[in-house]
C-alpha cells in the first residue's frame, strides 16, 4: 500500500519536473523548438 503510494508520488513528481523543465527551457530559450 505505502510502497505503491510512493511509486505513484514519485512518478507524478518526475512528470511535473519534466513539464517544468520544458517550460523553463522555452522561457529561457524562446527560439529553441
Amino acid at each position: 500500500e505505502q510502497l505503491q503510494r510512493l511509486k505513484t508520488e514519485f512518478q507524478a513528481n518526475r512528470y511535473i519536473t519534466e513539464q517544468r523543465r520544458q517550460s523553463l527551457a522555452q522561457e529561457l530559450n524562446p527560439d529553441e523548438p
